[in-house]
């Protein structure tokens, strides 16, 4: 197994796992009540309904990854924060030398006289004697890490935080209203505003296999939101019957702030995609700087929301949220796991990105739905319950099976849409520079590292002694 696949699948796992553990935990938070919990009557209790606050939580969580970063950024000879300097020069007079590249104290070597003479003298002068042929003493994340950091580059972040601002709280407060496995699985009509936007803005071209797989996701989120809006008749789970009217709308309109909620994320993924392809940065740094950007702009949204909706909803209502989350331990215990939860998932969804590319994590972001589902079923939060549990699971099936073709992973079922051995690039001699600018030209299939160049149009390229690749 290649490095590059044991990358793509610990990434892959990791972004599973804590994905799926992210939508339970904010799911457990949305159900613990906070209010009149003794009352014998269920509808007058109050459950935890703070989808700013989980945003917030969120943001925080993300900030944490700053923390080793800033410590490098500190510990840097050229920091102007940095005692390091005063440190060498320490070691230098009681005759130890930092050799360039080590860091620890074993690794320190002793100076003769000559050599302590030589370096306090051209110390004195302000002359660096370095002959520049030495390595750097960081490795070379660090080095990106320290021509990103602290400059006005951090800045292009803000736009994709605001983004991730925005989609999360509209699906919190989605979750709030659905079923956890109905806000995950409508949460995979992400693809359609992906494909969309990567046509647009990262100048994708898309095969017609590929935009008919968007209109079978399309269908499929219809099946899954219809699923939600029914429940099997009294006759024993026969027939299909709707909802009450309130239940009812609850749930469409939980599924259509999820849907709206999925164009900023995709904004999110593609824009994200695009500075990550233009700038080397560390997923973990470009984590740590959604974090800073998106809690800003959160604890500054918070104040001017309960100003202007407090009195319309508890949503926004900064006293009552105070007093919910400083009076109940769980709530804040599960705060604390959501931020460790999304904070992971999020430096896993980033290194998918740049490894991958933004569909691939768009994919993945889908295939956890079913992780969730069982888990929801398992600890008894839902059921399978004959016929709305049917038309859910066709609806998921719809889902991934259109995701997967989309991407390329599956073929699709006519012959006439596959993309034939010719569609491929046809380079001469591994001309990797060559193939390169191809591709910059043409685009990558998303999920690319996953199946293979297949799925693009492709550029004639003349070659003398080669055959040209052909249009698909």
């Amino acid at each position: 197994m290649s490095s590059r696949t044991s990358s793509a699948s610990f990434l892959v796992i990791g972004m599973l796992t804590t994905g799926a553990a992210n939508s339970l935990l904010t799911k457990w938070q949305d159900m613990e009540c906070v209010e009149n919990c003794q009352s014998p009557n269920p509808a007058d209790r109050l459950a935890f309904e703070q989808p700013v606050f989980q945003s917030l939580n969120m943001f925080a969580g993300e900030m944490l990854c700053l923390l080793p970063i800033l410590y490098n950024y500190l510990a840097s000879p050229t920091s102007p924060f940095s005692g390091t300097t005063r440190a060498v020069r320490l070691f230098q007079k009681f005759g130890r030398k930092l050799t360039p590249g080590d860091r620890n104290v074993e690794n320190y070597q002793a100076l003769s006289q000559d050599e302590r003479d030589r370096q306090e003298a051209t110390t004195a002068a302000g002359i660096d004697d370095d002959d520049g042929d030495q390595p750097s003493p960081f490795s070379e994340s660090e080095e990106v890490e320290k021509a990103f950091f602290g400059t006005w580059k951090m800045l292009l972040f803000f736009f994709p935080a605001f983004c991730d601002m925005t989609a999360t709280t509209l699906m919190n407060a989605g979750l709030i209203l659905t079923p956890v496995s109905i806000y995950q699985m409508t949460r995979g009509s992400l693809i359609l505003f992906v494909g969309a936007l990567s046509v647009v803005f990262l100048h994708r071209r898309l095969h017609l296999y590929q935009w008919l797989s968007l209109v079978g996701v399309m269908i499929g989120v219809t099946l899954v939101g219809l699923s939600g809006s029914l429940k099997p008749s009294n006759d024993h789970g026969e027939g299909i019957v709707l909802q009450d009217e309130e239940n009812s709308a609850a749930v469409f309109g939980g599924i259509l702030l999820i849907l709206f909620a999925q164009l900023f994320t995709a904004t999110q993924f593609v824009v994200e995609e695009k500075i990550m392809a233009t700038h080397s940065v560390p997923p973990l740094l470009a984590v740590g700087l959604e974090g800073f950007f998106g809690f800003i702009a959160t604890a500054i949204a918070m104040p001017i929301l309960h100003i202007l909706f407090s009195e319309k909803s508890d949503y926004f209502d900064v006293y009552k949220l105070y007093h919910q989350v400083t009076e109940h331990r769980l709530v804040w215990a599960l705060s604390l796991c959501i931020m460790l939860s999304i904070s992971s998932f999020n430096f896993f969804g980033l290194s998918v990105t740049k490894l991958l590319s933004a569909n691939a994590r768009s994919t993945i972001d889908t295939c956890r739905t079913l992780l969730i589902w069982a888990v929801s079923i398992g600890i008894g939060w839902e059921h399978l319950i004959f016929p709305s549990t049917i038309l859910q699971l066709s609806g998921f099936a719809f889902l991934v099976y259109f995701t997967l073709i989309f991407n390329g992973i599956v073929q699709p079922p006519l012959k006439s849409l596959r993309v034939t051995p010719q569609g491929e690039i046809a380079l001469p001699g591994g001309d990797d520079e060559l193939r390169e600018e191809v591709l910059g030209v043409t685009a990558e299939l998303p999920a690319e590292g996953l199946a293979g160049r297949v799925g693009l149009d492709v550029v004639d390229v003349e070659q003398p002694s080669h055959e040209s690749a052909t249009r698909s």
